[in-house]
């Protein structure tokens, strides 16, 4: 939580519950059950009636699934939908629906500052970075994707030089 302090310190970025520490958000086995009674007891505890947080941080899609079925459940209106971050998850029909925000897929030397970096992108209202829009497909979608690790760079475009295109001439 540390990278967040200063947004903390501002008010940009509240945590209604105070749950900062590891243990007190921690999805045991990263499981959906779990992750529903956390959020169950979260939102219960520290929002109003009709009211849901504007950002979900999940650590697999499975959790994100239940995150969402639980809105869904609360009748979470589209205009109040959290932004919903997953880990290595680009396989839920909530991708095609936008559901689901952005994934991070993992690279564990880079995780951290990745993940701190596209939330500071989106708390100034910068787009994340996104470094792979073709890997990712779903059986439905492209998920656009930042892959932390050697692979973050995407191809270079062909140079105007380089490119080759068929002639009528004679040989």
């Amino acid at each position: 939580m540390e990278p967040l302090q200063p947004y903390l310190e501002k008010g940009t970025l509240t945590i209604p519950s105070g749950y900062i520490a590891f243990e007190d958000t921690c999805i045991p086995d990263q499981d959906p059950e779990a992750a529903t009674k956390l959020l169950k007891r979260h939102l219960s505890d520290n929002y109003k009636r009709n009211q849901f947080p504007d950002i979900i941080c999940t650590v697999s899609q499975s959790v994100a699934d239940a995150c969402i079925a639980f809105l869904e459940e609360k009748g979470c209106p589209e205009e109040n939908w959290p932004l919903i971050t997953v880990m290595e998850g680009t396989s839920s029909p909530h991708w095609e629906s936008g559901k689901i925000s952005f994934s991070v897929q993992r690279y564990m030397q880079q995780l951290n500052e990745q993940v701190f970096t596209m939330t500071e992108d989106l708390f100034t209202g910068n787009i994340p970075e996104i470094t792979d829009n073709l890997k990712y497909f779903n059986n439905v979608t492209v998920v656009p994707t930042y892959v932390c690790g050697f692979e973050t760079q995407l191809p270079p475009e062909p140079a105007p030089e380089e490119t080759t295109e068929a002639t009528t001439e004679p040989a």
